[in-house]
Formats: structure tokens, sequence, C-alpha cells
């Protein structure tokens, strides 16, 4: 029998907000094709010797931006490595994340099925999983806790300059065991890679000593 585990099943959006994802409309908001371009105009490519010219334009830039702190002269955002990029809150894919975390904590999982490539590499903690595993992993994990959601929840995608998107989330779960009324919280992480609107890679992360003796004692 499958293993229960809390994977990130843990995750929520604002309790009572549902965000409506669909594959088949355009994206809304961010648009990867739209960060190209803006990279490409910014000239985050090719040669950038000319260190002095660019200081004052990176400096309006981010005061348009808001980028607050301390910035050492020779700092700049300049940078065309492969693991560089653009890091954004509000754009299609970080939006499709919340929504599956909204219908984990509401049992509903149609999101993974739409969203989730059958050939994604899923791993939670150490423990390689199927898709179809994956979310009845979730399912069957929900079973022994009331009034499950997410807090201090931040979820940010960043696309590379390799071309390679991935969409992060941090998040504490919260649940209510049914059978004690104790409150459980627990600290996760987890990581999305995607194909285009497809989800083909999954890291989840977290401590499950707590859940697992919960459901030790759920039987």
């Amino acid at each position: 029998m499958l293993k229960k585990i809390l994977a990130f099943g843990v995750f929520t959006a604002v309790s009572g907000c549902t965000i409506n994802i669909s594959t088949e409309r355009e994206y809304e908001g961010f648009e990867h094709e739209e960060w190209r371009e803006d990279k490409e105009h910014h000239e985050w490519h090719g040669d950038h010797g000319d260190h002095h010219g660019h200081h004052e334009e990176w400096r309006e830039d981010k005061e348009h931006h808001e980028w607050h702190g301390d910035h050492d002269d020779h700092h700049d955002h300049h940078d065309d490595g492969a693991w560089s990029g653009f890091i954004v809150e509000h754009c299609w894919h970080t939006e499709a994340v919340r929504e599956m975390a909204a219908g984990y904590c509401e049992g509903e999982f149609g999101a993974f099925h739409d969203l989730i490539s059958p050939e994604a590499q899923i791993f939670v903690n150490d423990l390689e999983l199927s898709k179809l595993e994956w979310i009845e992993s979730f399912d069957e994990g929900r079973a022994p806790f009331d009034d499950i959601r997410h807090e201090d929840m931040v979820v940010t995608t960043m696309m590379y300059n390799n071309g390679r998107m991935f969409t992060n989330m941090w998040y504490t779960w919260k649940g209510v065991v049914r059978e004690t009324g104790e409150e459980l919280s627990i600290r996760g992480y987890a990581t999305f890679e995607w194909d285009g609107e497809r989800v083909v890679g999954f890291y989840n992360a977290f401590d499950p000593t707590e859940y697992d003796r919960t459901s030790s004692m759920d039987g």
C-alpha cells in the first residue's frame, strides 16, 4: 500500500480564494517572451565592458522597481550567466502553482491532472513517485486532518538564461489532528520545473517527523 505522505500537499492559497487556471487560454500577466524582449532591451547579453556607461541606467531602473538595500558601486544586474535570469512574483506559472496549492487544501486535484506531465520527475524528500502516486498520496495524507491550510506562503517564478524555468514555494503547513484536536505546523519548500505550461519536474522538502507520528497514531 502506498505510504501516506505530506508532500506538496502542505500548500494553500488564501482561505476561500481559488484562482482559476486554464491551460486552454493565453497566459495572464507576465509572459516568458516579454521577459526575453525586456532582457534584450536592457542589454543582458553580449559585451558589458562599458561598466560605467550602464551604471546610471541601472540606478534609474533600480529606483523604478523599488529595489532596496545598499549596493556597492561595482554591483549591477547585467549577468548573462547560465543560472542567472529574471524572477517574478506575479505571472501565469506562479498563479498555476497557487491553484494547485488551493486545490490540495480543498481536496480537489483537477489542476494537478491538467498541469503535471505524465512523465514528470517527482521527488518528495528522497522518495520518487509517479504522477498518479503523488496525487493519491496527497489525498490519503489529508485524511487524518481538518482545517488544512498554509501560512507564510511565498511563491515566485525564476526564468533562467539557460532557458529553464522553476516556480519556487516556501510555506508553513498547518492542520488539526481529528483524533486529538492538536494543531501541527510544519515548514516546507517545493519547486516546480516547467516546460511551457506543463510541470516536468517537482521536488518537495520538509521534516516529516510530526506528520509520521500523527499518522502512526491514526493507524
